[in-house]
């Protein structure tokens, strides 16, 4: 058994794998180097956490000034190695699928971390820019390495490392005692040591720490890394409270907010999934814990393209000829729901116009979530009012088709306009509520209960997500509300890009 001294004197002399997704896009910019931007490399580092320890102890070895700072970020990395140089360094890449192609499991493994780390760098960075913090990529290092020596030990040592699997699995022992029993010393241990020897930042290491948990970056870096590991095992864990509420409070809003905002991320994350080969973190998002759903079937030709036909107001309506809409019967299918949330994050660069954007967020809302009627109001151009762009579920008849209201009077709707915020009007808070609705907004939403959301764009309010269960016998719940403004959100951040074409 080696110590952990003889672990570091091992790993020195051998080359460090990166991904084989990794290794093309490096040669791909390699043969444009003389036009490639620092940004453009730092870009394809940064999803590769071998790569990303690698470039940043390059950078940061001894140089012949003792008063140059230490580097934090992989771009001012790439700026002090020079593109040229640091090409030359990585000519010849090692590939870890190629090194772990006889063991499967262990590939996997490795994987899994891989894109896990990716997913935790990526939330803490978003609630950085969140904080207006921008050095974000400081951050964002921080999570990617965050437990950087199982991931190359997972690389490195596979046997051992399948090893402390087993125990996890089959004694149900932690991280810390796995590790003791396999290696003889906890692999927190090892990073350590590596961290000094090789000469990683201060900065970077200090967010990572949980003896600085009370400073808000690393607490960022800390509360994604619980998000990753309890999402992994399922959404719904009681557990996620404490993580929404410590969020929360780092981004001054709401839990429930907080909560959006997380799965939001997850779902824009879950578009670099096919650089790992693993399911991403979100593939998870909307499932409960229990039995793994089965498939959904397949949609009849057509029907998407049916779902928002123009109605005779001018709002686009699933209702073709006047007839009354199949029921949903508010059940909610989480297949549906995921498909939905990566169709829109894969296109949340602008690549959709109004229409489809739209079309994606509300389909979701309707067979992911099972809402049976879903609005999306549109702002003025005079900005005195909102009113009804796309309709779905509603009766031909229904006064849900002619929503609308006024921005100078003192309504529900309204004050939602305010900021970006949602509301849930139930039973509970319907008395408390009711003088804010008036008798012509409680007459087109014909007395249902129903969420509401404002829609931002750039800071500005552009319109009103509302949906209810008017057909069903399910009530609206906690869990609808929350993938609900989920939805929303993600719609937003669509939207946004919309607005810079």
């Amino acid at each position: 058994m080696r110590s952990v001294n003889e672990w570091v004197a091992y790993l020195e002399k051998r080359e460090f794998p990166v991904l084989r997704h990794t290794a093309v896009e490096v040669a791909r910019l390699a043969r444009r180097a003389d036009k490639v931007r620092p940004a453009e490399v730092a870009k394809v580092i940064l999803h590769d956490p071998m790569l990303t320890v690698r470039v940043l102890k390059l950078a940061n070895r001894p140089r012949s000034s003792h008063f140059e700072s230490e580097i934090t970020t992989v771009e001012n990395a790439v700026v002090v190695i020079g593109i040229t140089p640091l090409f030359q360094q990585l000519s010849r890449l090692s590939i870890i699928e190629d090194l772990l192609q006889g063991e499967p499991r262990s590939l996997d493994a490795v994987l899994h971390a891989f894109s896990a780390a990716f997913h935790a760098a990526y939330l803490a960075r978003d609630w950085a820019i969140l904080r207006k913090d921008i050095q974000s990529e400081e951050v964002y290092v921080a999570g990617l390495l965050h437990d950087f020596a199982r991931l190359v030990m997972g690389c490195m040592a596979p046997e051992e490392m399948r090893q402390v699997r087993r125990l996890q699995r089959k004694e149900g022992v932690g991280d810390v005692e796995a590790e003791t029993r396999v290696f003889g010393f906890p692999l927190s241990s090892l990073q350590e040591v590596l961290a000094k020897d090789w000469r990683l930042p201060d900065l970077t290491l200090s967010l990572m720490d949980p003896k600085n948990a009370e400073r808000p970056r690393t607490r960022q870096v800390l509360i994604a890394m619980d998000v990753v590991r309890r999402g992994r095992r399922g959404w719904y864990d009681e557990k996620f409270e404490a993580d929404y509420e410590a969020l929360a409070e780092l981004l001054c809003i709401s839990p429930d907010e907080a909560a959006a905002v997380v799965h939001v991320d997850c779902a824009v994350a879950a578009r670099g999934w096919r650089r790992y080969g693993v399911p991403p973190l979100a593939a998870w998002l909307p499932l409960e814990p229990g039995e793994w759903p089965e498939e959904a079937e397949e949609e009849e030709p057509g029907e998407k393209a049916r779902a928002m036909e123009p109605s005779k107001n001018g709002a686009s309506s699933s209702t073709a000829r006047g007839e009354r809409p199949a029921r949903h019967h508010g059940v909610p299918h989480p297949e549906a729901l995921q498909r939905s949330m990566s169709e829109i994050a894969a296109h949340s660069d602008g690549t959709l116009n109004l229409h489809d954007m739209l079309s994606l967020v509300m389909q979701g809302m309707r067979e992911g979530i099972g809402l049976d009627r879903v609005v999306f109001a549109l702002m003025a151009p005079d900005r005195k009012w909102v009113r009804a762009k796309y309709v779905v579920g509603a009766a031909a008849d229904s006064p849900l088709r002619h929503f609308a209201f006024s921005m100078e009077s003192p309504n529900l709707f309204a004050r939602l306009m305010e900021k970006v915020q949602g509301i849930w009007v139930n039973e509970g808070n319907r008395a408390q509520l009711g003088g804010l609705l008036g008798s012509d907004l409680v007459a087109m939403t014909e007395g249902q209960d129903f969420f509401a959301m404002s829609v931002y764009v750039h800071d500005k309010p552009v319109g009103l997500f509302y949906a209810d269960r008017m057909d069903s016998d399910e009530p609206l719940d906690e869990k609808s509300y929350r993938e609900f403004k989920g939805l929303a959100l993600l719609g937003a951040r669509g939207l946004a890009h919309l607005a810079k074409r």
